[in-house]
């Protein structure tokens, strides 16, 4: 990845409010001359010029940055956020352990998750299997590091699935009671439209209603995923507009924190995963559930790219990292679309889809990482290895390690016994609706933009 060298970060000292607003950096061309130097003024509306020795002076022209250069800059990251990270650092959990350890008075109790995915790609590093790294991992943190607990986060997943599942029928059934499945409708106009043989348009009279009826029917849905903290900060930062789509669910790393308290919370020496992809399965199990919620229909596969029967017909985008899931009824009507969009380029052509009311899906997986979560950014980079059957090129590693996340026997998270204590016992018994959102559910709120260049600020 290429990046512009004028790309740079600077004063981040505000620990409150967000950081200085990205600017496209002037682009200063290298001289030839080197009798004498140069300097750069900002004016009163922020433009940039150089001034030679002798006080001449020439405007600089703005260079432009691609979204490679976006994604490889943290300048959007506000200093509070980056105070919380240094206070969340490596360095700053050795110091920790290091004072419960030398000072017992100062102790603090250390918890730590482990994700699949992060298991399964030190599987695929050490060629052990996803227990035994787990196993491992309790014995290091526990014995070696002195930690207090260890949970499998794939138990606070679960919990996440089953409310995600919940939450998206109680939007669809709220959108069609605004006014019909218009996602449906939309999709049909789009295809009455394609080209005829000759090039020509076959156009159709819209669907009765205003835009503003539109407009209110597509409040809540398309429904988008929320477990990818990346995928959720750009949102927040960016597209506060979207901001209403995406669930409010509690993604697992959240639900595990509110978990954490109770004595339900399972330390088990056992893996177990869940059907669908190493991105945590969302989209599979929240199409099979409302399949068997909204039409009463049982027999949607677990996982439909493994198993598939015809009831979910699946297309690929123009890449791997867009895929379409498209429910169908007995007599082959579509009653459910899905997508997964995995990857920034993927994720800005959904979102301008949301913003022109050209989405025809009802729920999309939206994940920051191409490929993603097996090819995270907690994940060991790609490498070539050779296990005892075969040499994995460096291209096939992520789809190794999802097969090795995939080999984790599949328990339905509705099955899971535990899950059940927790719903009975400590949610059930909650005093109010109010209190379980707030152990459940979560709220987004969008970052306010400063659009004034702060060079140009006169103090």
């Amino acid at each position: 990845m290429a990046f512009s060298s004028a790309l740079i970060l600077t004063d981040l000292n505000d620990y409150i409010a967000p950081s200085q607003e990205c600017i496209k950096p002037v682009e200063v061309k290298k001289s030839t001359d080197h009798n004498g130097s140069s300097e750069i003024k900002v004016d009163n509306e922020g433009s940039y010029y150089e001034i030679s020795q002798d006080g001449g002076e020439s405007k600089l022209e703005q260079a432009s940055i691609s979204l490679n250069d976006c994604l490889a800059c943290s300048g959007c990251v506000t200093s509070a956020e980056s105070v919380l990270i240094t206070m969340q650092s490596q360095e700053e959990l050795y110091n920790v352990l290091k004072t419960n350890q030398q000072q017992p008075e100062e102790h603090r109790t250390i918890v730590i998750s482990i994700s699949p995915q992060s298991r399964a790609s030190l599987a695929a590093k050490y060629r052990l299997t996803p227990l035994q790294v787990h196993k491992r991992l309790v014995t290091f943190f526990k014995h070696h590091l002195g930690v207090h607990h260890v949970f499998d986060i794939t138990y606070a997943r679960d919990l996440s699935l089953v409310e995600t599942a919940k939450e998206f029928v109680e939007r669809y059934q709220s959108y069609l009671r605004q006014g019909g499945d218009l996602i449906e409708q939309q999709a049909q106009q789009q295809q009455q439209q394609q080209p005829e043989e000759g090039g020509r348009q076959r156009r159709r009279r819209p669907a009765p209603g205003s835009s503003q009826q539109q407009q209110q029917q597509q409040q809540s849905i398309p429904m988008l995923a929320s477990s990818c903290p990346g995928w959720v900060c750009y949102a927040e930062k960016t597209h506060g507009e979207v901001l209403p789509h995406i669930s409010a669910a509690k993604s697992p790393q959240q639900m595990m924190g509110s978990l954490i308290g109770t004595d339900p919370v399972s330390q088990q020496e056992t893996v177990y995963g869940v059907a669908g992809s190493s991105s945590g399965g969302a989209l599979e199990y929240i199409l099979a559930s409302a399949a068997k919620e909204l039409f009463q229909l049982n027999d949607v596969p677990a996982d439909p790219q493994q198993q598939q029967n015809g009831r979910v017909v699946i297309k690929v985008g123009k890449n791997a990292d867009v895929k379409e899931y498209m429910l169908q009824s007995d007599d082959g009507r579509i009653l459910l679309r899905f997508a997964s969009a995995y990857g920034f380029r993927n994720i800005q052509n959904i979102v301008r889809k949301i913003k022109t009311g050209k989405c025809n899906y009802h729920y999309v997986e939206v994940m920051a990482c191409p490929g993603g979560c097996a090819n995270g950014g907690g994940q060991l980079p790609a490498q070539e290895q050779a296990n005892l059957e075969q040499v994995i090129p460096v291209k096939d590693w992520v789809q190794h390690v999802e097969q090795i996340y995939r080999a984790a026997p599949s328990v339905a998270p509705e099955a899971n016994e535990s899950l059940k204590a927790i719903y009975n016992e400590w949610i059930g018994n909650a005093s109010s609706s109010d209190h379980v959102a707030k152990l459940l559910r979560t709220q987004y709120h969008a970052v306010t933009q400063n659009l004034a260049n702060p060079l140009a600020t006169k103090w």
